[in-house]
Parts: structure tokens; C-alpha cells; sequence
């Protein structure tokens, strides 16, 4: 929430490179994480981009920011 708050923009690729250890379960429990702070409002989508880790195949993720 610091990035957010000090006006950075987050994708999942951001906390999968902070936590590489147990990939495997991590995209659920990310998607989740971001479902959950954008419908309290800590969050809002900014856009897409293409995903940085060559697992994720060029398939895009969703970029997110302050409200």
C-alpha cells in the first residue's frame, strides 16, 4: 500500500517478484488481495499491461493505483 499511496501503480508482477516463493498459489491469493482493496476503496484500476513474467505467456494484468 505504500507504492499506492505515494502515487506508484502495482500489478500482480510487482508481489509476485517480492514473494517468488510459492508462485503456484500466489496468482489466486493476489487476485483476491486486489478484489478485496479495490471494493474498500484503497484501490481503483489504471489500465493494463503486458505481464512481465515469461510464465504469464505476454497474457496482460491489470495495473492499480490510488483512488
Amino acid at each position: 500500500m505504500a507504492l499506492v499511496d505515494s502515487g506508484h501503480q502495482v500489478s500482480s508482477d510487482d508481489l509476485h517478484e517480492r514473494f517468488p516463493d510459492k508462485p503456484s498459489a500466489t496468482g489466486a491469493a493476489f487476485g483476491g488481495l486486489f478484489a478485496r482493496l479495490a471494493r474498500q476503496g484503497r484501490i481503483v484500476e489504471r489500465g493494463w499491461v503486458r505481464s512481465r513474467r515469461p510464465e504469464a505467456r505476454g497474457r496482460r494484468v491489470v495495473l492499480w493505483g490510488a483512488p
